[in-house]
């Protein structure tokens, strides 16, 4: 029952995708969490097989992985019993759980600490060794064989994991940082809308340089997967955000009332919402896109 329950939770992520202005898929996080839900995390670890995961263990590792480690199911979704392999080693010891997404992107080299891949290598290179001093051949020794399948099991679990990584790890820009250092590799979350297309530099390997480079208007994905966008532009001028028209019918109705009749504190205030406050300067994503849900 397991594969096909981790098939369809694979093809559900795979639905998530995008691609940015840099032509490269990546799975928005908010879209990623609102799927990974404690509960369909558990229906898929009580699914493995008898002794990948105890199964008293179970919900415990659902809620860790819910809390810390979300980024590093996805990626390793294939072989979820990978995720409880991470909690036990050292590398992702259980009392500093919480740093298991925070470690991402994964290192080859403590990738295949994470895996025991270098036991497994040791253990093979003795057994060459001793069979070397004796004259042996390990062509049909069964350790050894059982070693070897282990090895290329281990390292084809590795390069997927390197391969996909990359797709999840797309920067979220919450308020309070001024400034992000970003890898070479991180796929930026501007979305390429599949009407407008890309800006010529828009994500580009080499952005234009100097105090006078280009600057470009990005689109970041709808805070919930399946929100739908409106883009509205006006020929020839810069898109502009609008209100909502039940604001500006209350605004109008409270205009036309007797206390906001003449210079009361009332109109004052009114107008300055109106005139002042409103008039702002949007941040770059808003006023290009709008988010409306089917």
């Amino acid at each position: 029952m397991a594969p096909e329950k981790i098939e369809s939770l694979w093809h559900e992520i795979q639905d998530r995708r995008l691609t940015n202005t840099a032509r490269k898929e990546f799975v928005p996080a908010n879209w990623l969490s609102d799927l990974l839900s404690e509960e369909r995390l558990l229906e898929v670890l009580e699914a493995l097989d008898e002794g990948a995961i105890d199964k008293d263990e179970c919900p415990q590792v659902a809620r860790d992985i819910r809390r810390f480690g979300l980024k590093t199911f996805a990626i390793s979704l294939k072989k979820p019993h990978l995720v409880y392999r991470f909690f036990q080693t050292d590398q992702f010891d259980p009392d500093t759980c919480s740093l298991l997404d925070k470690r991402l992107p994964m290192e080859e080299a403590k990738l295949k600490h994470a895996l025991g891949l270098e036991i497994i290598q040791k253990d093979t290179q003795k057994l060459s060794e001793d069979a070397k001093q004796k004259g042996l051949v390990l062509d049909s020794d069964p350790k050894f064989m059982k070693l070897k399948e282990r090895e290329a099991e281990r390292m084809n679990m590795c390069r997927e994991f390197l391969s996909v990584q990359d797709m999840f790890l797309s920067p979220t820009f919450p308020q309070g940082p001024l400034h992000c250092l970003l890898l070479d590799s991180t796929r930026l979350p501007f979305f390429l809308h599949p009407e407008k297309g890309g800006t010529a530099d828009s994500g580009a390997a080499d952005p234009p340089q100097g105090a006078f480079g280009k600057v470009n208007k990005e689109i970041l994905p709808p805070p919930r997967y399946g929100d739908k966008y409106v883009v509205e532009e006006t020929p020839g001028r810069e898109a502009t955000g609008k209100l909502k028209h039940v604001v500006e019918k209350w605004m109008d109705f409270l205009a036309e009332g007797l206390a906001c009749d003449g210079k009361t504190a009332l109109g004052e205030l009114l107008n300055l919402v109106r005139k002042r406050l409103l008039v702002v300067e949007l941040p770059p994503h808003m006023g290009m896109t709008a988010y409306v849900k089917n």
